[in-house]
């Protein structure tokens, strides 16, 4: 080698050094799962509902009512949402779980089935699953489906005068057997004031808990946000 050519691959030797490697970065995909923060959150604001009540116990209706209501109807909804979360996760993973259908006549099922009731769509997961409907006058299908009706009457809230209440005349009788009115109104049953409470949101957590436990245990499922997150839905 000449020396010229020798100076020259020290040259593109001293270059290579300073370069930086080339690496190549796996970006792995991930996804939100929402069941268990919703759930979390519920339970959140349903504690707070307890400790307001427990705040003022024994005192006559106040304005310390107003937060009462905002964190019931929160925890209400959240618990509901929780529900509705878990069953398009399942729906996400619909290749995994229901293999009597698969590919483009699976996706066109769930799409046909977009706007039926949550209870109806849960009814056609067991279906493709070979599994019997939910038994709605039982448990744990019973309170769903009064808290689905709960949670769609407080966000299309429609008003009714007290002495012609004819739809909250109705969920209030569901409600009367599941949970106890508000301490603060006695004797009082306007929807839905009267029923925020503790025991209302306390029963609606609860009761989206055992329907989502019911549904994971129906399906064989473990490890899910109901095995793992358990001790954090406390109401």
């Amino acid at each position: 080698m000449s020396a010229k050519e020798e100076k020259t691959a020290v040259i593109e030797a001293r270059v290579e050094a300073q370069m930086p490697a080339f690496a190549v970065n796996a970006v792995a995909a991930i996804r939100m799962q929402f069941t268990g923060q919703h759930l979390m959150a519920a339970a959140s604001f349903s504690r707070r509902v307890g400790e307001v009540e427990q705040a003022h116990a024994g005192e006559q209706f106040g304005s310390f009512f107003d937060e009462i209501l905002w964190n019931a109807s929160a925890s209400i909804m959240l618990s509901t949402a929780a529900i509705e979360s878990y069953l398009n996760e399942l729906i996400a993973d619909r290749a995994k779980h229901f293999t009597m259908l698969q590919g483009e006549l699976l996706d066109s099922f769930w799409t046909n089935h977009e706007r039926a009731s949550l209870l109806d769509k849960f009814d056609l997961a067991l279906l493709l699953r070979g599994e019997a409907p939910l038994e709605r006058g039982a448990e744990p299908a019973d309170s769903m489906n009064s808290l689905v009706t709960l949670r769609n009457e407080l966000i299309h809230f429609k008003p009714e005068w007290s002495d012609e209440s004819k739809v909250h005349a109705r969920v209030s009788r569901k409600l009367a057997s599941k949970v106890r009115p508000s301490p603060f109104l006695p004797g009082e049953n306007l929807f839905p004031r009267a029923w925020a409470t503790h025991s209302c949101t306390k029963w609606a957590v609860e009761t989206a808990v055992a329907f989502g436990t019911h549904i994971k245990t129906r399906f064989g499922l473990t490890g899910t946000v109901f095995d793992k997150l358990a001790h954090r839905f406390a109401p």
